[in-house]
């Protein structure tokens, strides 16, 4: 294990601090959507797509986490269960988090030029959704949502990121309906999840959230509601796209039983953060699932 001490410069610290700073083991919650819709583009996917569809998610994904880390610094400082990332940031040094975030964003636009330069035009859209959403949870419990929306354009981006030639067949984009909007659901739901940890300071900093507005009962049916309507469009795909067999309707049962273990966690754990954590890490398993589910769908079964 990687020790470091506020004020340290070993490069070796430097990165352990930079990386736990972003979480970067959570791309896993994007990035297999992205190769989802990679699948269910109308072209087989190349290895020189594939590698640059990848480097564009990482770099999305590193860059918004950057952008949140920056944006709410004076807020997580005061907040108990963030004010950890404070040691970080020192640690890392402020040059170096400013070229981290010019470098991640840099590395956005060359991937998507190198996928085509058609989808340039997108990159300022996901930057803007990056730095709105720290910004929004000063004026609206929405905030969730918005964050959704965040991820929700991974599978897009992806199948984007898989065509060949534009315009393209309006019917294969189809499936990315239902898809981005599970994600959609799904994401505001566990970061309401997350967010009840933060009742008590979002309340007394005057800061937005459904836990803050509603309370923690009603935060928690709050979060069955978008988790239902998340299970509910992921199984739609079982009846829209012959592209979806049996296989995703397995990993759907499971995703939606993974969901309702975590509703459970969540309430017998009230007083129990580490409950509310692990039921946070267990949507790590649920996109993994449905990008293996997919693949043996389309080329096995």
């Amino acid at each position: 294990m990687i020790y470091w001490r506020p004020g340290s410069r070993a490069v070796g610290s430097r990165a352990a601090a930079y990386f736990r700073l972003i979480r970067f083991e959570h791309t896993l919650f994007a990035l297999p959507y992205v190769y989802i819709g990679l699948l269910f583009a109308p072209a087989v996917p190349t290895l020189y797509v594939l590698i640059a569809a990848t480097g564009c998610a990482v770099c999305a994904r590193t860059s918004a986490m950057l952008l949140n880390r920056i944006i709410d610094r004076p807020i997580d400082r005061r907040n108990p269960r963030t004010r950890d990332r404070e040691k970080l940031i020192v640690e890392i040094g402020k040059p170096a988090l400013m070229a981290g975030l010019a470098g991640s964003v840099a590395g956005l636009a060359v991937f998507t030029y190198l996928l085509s330069a058609i989808l340039l035009f997108l990159v300022p859209v996901a930057v803007g959704l990056f730095v709105a959403y720290p910004y929004t949870k000063r004026f609206t419990a929405g905030s969730h949502l918005l964050l959704g929306v965040s991820l929700s354009v991974a599978p897009i981006g992806g199948f984007l990121a898989g065509l060949r030639e534009f315009p393209f067949p309006l019917t294969a984009g189809l499936p990315l309906i239902p898809l981005s909007l599970a994600v959609l659901f799904w994401v505001a739901g566990f970061d309401i999840i997350y967010a009840l940890d933060d009742l008590e300071f979002d309340r007394r900093t005057g800061l937005h959230s459904v836990p803050a507005w509603l309370g923690y009962r009603n935060a928690q049916l709050v979060v069955l509601f978008l988790y239902t309507l998340a299970s509910a469009l992921l199984f739609s795909l079982f009846f829209l796209t012959p592209m979806v067999g049996y296989a995703w309707f397995a990993a759907c049962v499971a995703a939606a039983a993974v969901l309702l273990w975590e509703q459970a966690a969540v309430t017998r754990g009230r007083a129990d953060p580490t409950r509310r954590k692990a039921a946070f890490n267990a949507n790590l398993a649920i996109s993994p699932m449905l990008l293996l589910a997919l693949a043996l769908d389309i080329w096995i079964i």
